[in-house]
């Protein structure tokens, strides 16, 4: 719990503050935080859909500038995908 606070502390003011608040409270991985949309919100029922993920890849292609891109894709499992509520 300390940890945490800390860590809430240190990024109360950066721009990736609530993202980080969401992985927290929710135990989401960094890619799956990464990969929240606005519609996975439903501020209503105070639910959270965790449905996306975010990665980084080595990019295969020989003409790229970039040795890495970044994907966003549906989660792998039934069992990733998820509804949090609040």
């Amino acid at each position: 719990m300390e940890e945490g606070k800390r860590l809430l502390d240190a990024v109360a003011d950066h721009r990736m503050g609530v993202l980080v608040l969401l992985a927290l409270v929710f135990g989401l991985r960094r890619g799956e935080a990464l990969g929240l949309m606005w519609n996975a919100f439903d501020l209503d029922a105070r639910t959270l859909r965790v449905t996306h993920s975010v990665k980084r890849l080595k990019n295969r292609d020989p003409n790229a500038t970039a040795k890495t891109r970044i994907v966003i894709s549906e989660l792998k499992t039934r069992r990733s995908l998820r509804v949090l509520s609040a």
